[in-house]
């Protein structure tokens, strides 16, 4: 491959899943939506409480430990998603190996008969 069919390869960028929310991230990753949620939620009740800085902090992780737990189990549940499609892409490498082998084993096998014939 050239160098130029190299660079326009990489000019051209794969297509986006979903499209994008005004309100910010992509609906396809519950995470990521739950952390934008807290996030705005957390901002909200910080500007609206009065008071020192150290005590608007406290008072707003008080105000939003609802919120926090829903973007905890959310991104827990992501995580949980992405290492069990991880563990059966590899199941599936494991069960295309051994297929790959038996066909070899069979083909092998099957040219010898030929070549005996």
């Amino acid at each position: 491959m050239g160098t130029k069919a190299r660079r326009q390869r990489n000019r051209i960028s794969p297509p986006r899943v979903g499209s994008p929310s005004p309100a910010g991230p992509l609906p396809d990753n519950p995470a990521r939506v739950a952390e934008a949620e807290y996030d705005r939620v957390f901002a909200s009740a910080y500007l609206s409480h009065e008071g020192p800085a150290h005590e608007k902090k406290d008072a707003t992780e008080l105000a939003t430990a609802a919120e926090r737990d829903v973007r905890d189990i959310a991104q827990l549940a992501f995580k949980h998603a992405d290492r069990q499609a991880r563990a059966l892409e590899s199941e599936l490498r494991a069960y295309q190996s051994i297929g790959a082998s038996v066909r070899a084993m069979y083909g092998a096998e099957t040219d010898r008969a030929v070549i005996a014939r």
